[in-house]
């Protein structure tokens, strides 16, 4: 909820197509303006498939890869 506030600018609504819990981290599997995006969140997300949340992109920490290449675009 911190990031809400101090990012407003970088609060989006997205889908949630799958949860992957993973022990020390949990995967979302969401899409953002018809792009499938993977967002790394804290393990203890409350997050369901089928459901619409609330993210914060924090772009000091964002990866962008080329998926056919598997290559770095952005870090």
């Amino acid at each position: 909820e911190a990031y809400l506030s101090q990012m407003p600018e970088n609060v989006m609504e997205v889908p949630v197509y799958v949860v992957e819990k993973l022990g020390s981290e949990t995967l979302l599997y969401i899409d953002i303006n018809g792009n499938d995006i993977t967002a790394k969140v804290n393990p203890r997300s409350q997050a369901r498939p089928g459901e619409t949340v609330k993210i914060v992109i924090d772009t000091n920490k964002l990866y962008v890869f080329d998926k056919d290449t598997e290559k770095t675009i952005l870090m």
